[in-house]
C-alpha cells in the first residue's frame, strides 16, 4: 500500500522513472515574524541599488540625450575608467 506523506520512487515498465517528494509541513513555532519597522528601515538604507537609482533620477533629463556620465557606468559595472571611454 502507498504511503502518499513519505517520498516514493517507482520505476514504470517504459523505463520512465517516477519520483514523489510531498513538501513537507513547516512547523509555526519554527517560523519568525517579520518586523515592518525593520524592513522600512532596511529599505531606506543606502544600498548600492537605490543610490544608484537615485543617481540616475537626479540626472533624468540629461540622460535621455547622452546617456550616463562615465563615471557612473565605472560605478556600477565595477571597471576602470578606460572602459567607457568614446572613440
Amino acid at each position: 500500500m502507498w504511503c502518499f506523506s513519505q517520498p516514493q520512487t517507482v520505476v514504470c515498465q517504459n523505463g520512465v522513472i517516477a519520483c514523489w517528494h510531498p513538501e513537507k509541513s513547516f512547523p509555526y513555532e519554527h517560523s519568525k515574524s517579520i518586523d515592518l519597522e525593520e524592513e522600512e528601515k532596511q529599505a531606506c538604507s543606502g544600498s548600492v541599488l537605490s543610490r544608484e537609482t537615485e543617481q540616475i533620477a537626479e540626472l533624468h533629463g540629461s540622460l535621455s540625450l547622452t546617456g550616463p556620465p562615465n563615471s557612473m557606468l565605472r560605478e556600477i559595472f565595477y571597471t576602470g575608467k578606460h572602459e567607457w571611454k568614446t572613440r
